[in-house]
């Protein structure tokens, strides 16, 4: 796509996102601590380099105990360590890779982050005079963790960060989103996207995909045409 056809935000015009040619690849998606410091791990950017990859998002975890909970935190099997990372994006760098950090949401009871979800109050989906704040505890504790993601990006150079990826269940609470962002400027000067789905855009009012600097979109097509190998 040519840069005339797109909108890129002022402050990043420059920025190798916007203007280089990306042949990029997933690194590390629900690797466990510990993933990153492996000896074959480590001559991935290397190899990487060599297939001429020039981008890769680089994944880790952090967790919520089940899909209703609230509260989230780093968990010392499934969440990368400080220095593993950091060394990661070291090498990816010195292989002349740049970094697309992706924290990535992971609900310890196995159900896919899509699922999480609350009721909201003010709804039928509430009684009454009892209306929990489900949402704003929700979003207090993943805004604090984008903070910390945010000021670690900073700290060893990640080149862009992802706020978050296919949390459908979450996407229409576009107030806490919009504070979820300014979180994030406050602590990062690179730029910042989410990673939905193709749906979204048809399905909430999402004002606040606006205040990102590019989206992401989950896409899964399939590996050949189904009618090629079934014709019948």
């Amino acid at each position: 796509m040519e840069n005339t056809t797109i909108r890129i935000p002022e402050r990043f015009k420059d920025h190798p996102i916007f203007n280089e040619k990306i042949c990029g690849t997933n690194f590390g998606f629900m690797s466990k601590r510990g993933y990153y410091l492996r000896d074959d791990i480590k001559k991935q950017p290397e190899l990487m380099r060599e297939a001429g990859i020039n981008w890769t998002t680089l994944n880790m975890n952090f967790c919520q105990e089940r899909y209703y909970e609230q509260k989230h935190f780093l968990d010392f099997e499934f969440s990368s360590g400080e220095y593993e990372l950091s060394e990661t994006v070291r090498r990816l760098h010195d292989n002349g890779i740049r970094v697309l950090f992706k924290p990535c949401l992971t609900c310890l009871d196995g159900v896919q982050m899509g699922r999480v979800s609350f009721p909201s109050p003010g709804t039928s989906s509430q009684i009454e005079g009892v209306n929990a704040n489900y949402w704003g505890k929700w979003f207090h504790s993943f805004t604090e963790a984008i903070k910390y993601f945010a000021d670690f990006s900073e700290q060893v150079g990640m080149d862009a960060l992802i706020l978050g990826a296919e949390y459908a269940g979450t996407e229409e609470q576009n107030d806490h989103w919009m504070k979820v962002i300014e979180a994030a400027r406050q602590n990062y000067s690179n730029p910042l996207t989410y990673e939905t789905t193709r749906g979204i855009l048809n399905r909430y009012h999402t004002d606040w995909l606006k205040e990102l600097d590019f989206l992401s979109i989950s896409y899964y097509p399939g590996a050949c045409d189904p009618k090629s190998q079934y014709p019948n």
